[in-house]
């Protein structure tokens, strides 16, 4: 098998291309994702009271980091996220229940905008690498402010050497729009020593094999844990004015990376997706009140990042 010299000639974690050219945080950001059509069915207290196919789904996405301050120890930095997204639904059939419930329009256009004030804090405890992360987000969309919440994870190195990291840890967010606001996070590495192959993964979030695609490229296989959410406005009498509406859907995805510059990197992925779990709820509620299932459906992505002080 034939791979780059920079492959071969790693020997850890740090100084492998597969990491050190192509960075997990991006100065800027821009991702185009369309899906392909699929059948889903819409719920509350377990009585179906809608369903149909969502012919077209296309979303936009785009994401800015910016550092503040950066010591040995502590880093804070800025983000700001937009995502456009435009659902096309086709053979609509409504069921009569005995709870209300709001309809929707035959083509609906959400805008969502969150800006972020992350610190993350590195030390060691016990002689172990500890990160902590904490997130004070605000959010909304076109029509204006809506929420503020907060989040916390931590991460602890239980094994590090040359060719494997592995840590775990906690992640809790004070979001009651989530679907899962609290769970447990692992991060392992694993580079195989000779081969073009290293295992990277942040459970639940990623888990992917990769490799060097000559000296720029950067192909992937696995799954992604990938959610979303908007704000719901149901515009209906009885209804409340402003409801969340967040999704977890599972993807067995396929990626490649190239590097165009030591700067700006391309990116395509594709792939198949599941949504696991949809939930609407009032604004600032924990309870549900609607669930949504989707069936399988096919998906493919187009982005482009950009970043600062890259690394060679």
């Amino acid at each position: 098998m034939v791979f780059s010299q920079e492959v071969r000639e790693a020997r850890t974690l740090a100084d492998n291309p597969i990491n050190s050219k192509f960075p997990l945080l991006k100065f800027l950001d821009v991702e185009y994702e369309q899906f392909s059509a699929a059948d889903y069915k819409l719920k509350r207290d377990d009585q179906k009271y809608e369903d149909g196919s969502i012919h077209s789904q296309k979303r936009l996405r785009a994401s800015v980091m910016v550092p503040v301050l950066m010591k040995k120890k502590f880093v804070v930095f800025t983000s700001l996220r937009y995502k456009y997204e435009v659902l096309d639904y086709e053979n609509v059939k409504y069921y009569l229940i005995d709870k209300p419930f709001f309809t929707h329009k035959a083509n609906e256009e959400s805008h969502y905008l969150a800006g972020t004030v992350s610190f993350n804090y590195i030390d060691r405890i016990f002689g172990k690498r500890l990160l902590v992360n904490g997130n004070v987000t605000v959010d909304g969309s076109d029509r204006g402010y809506e929420r503020m919440m907060g989040s916390v994870s931590a991460l602890i190195n239980i094994r590090e050497s040359a060719h494997t990291t592995f840590a775990i840890g906690a992640y809790v967010s004070s979001s009651r729009s989530l679907v899962f606001p609290i769970f447990p996070t692992l991060r392992y590495q694993h580079m195989f020593v000779g081969t073009p192959w290293m295992i990277d993964g942040i459970m639940p979030q990623y888990f992917y094999a990769r490799r060097m695609i000559g000296e720029n490229g950067r192909f992937s296989f696995g799954f992604l844990l990938d959610s979303g959410m908007f704000f719901e406005y149901p515009g209906q009498e009885g209804f409340k004015h402003v409801y969340t509406f967040d999704k977890v859907a599972g993807k067995l995805d396929l990626v490649y990376e190239h590097n165009l510059t030591k700067s700006i990197m391309l990116r395509a992925s594709g792939g198949l997706s599941k949504t696991y779990k949809g939930v609407f709820r009032e604004k600032n509620k924990k309870d549900d009140f609607a669930e949504m299932s989707q069936d399988w459906n096919g998906y493919f992505s187009l982005g482009v990042s950009y970043n600062l002080g890259r690394r060679k």
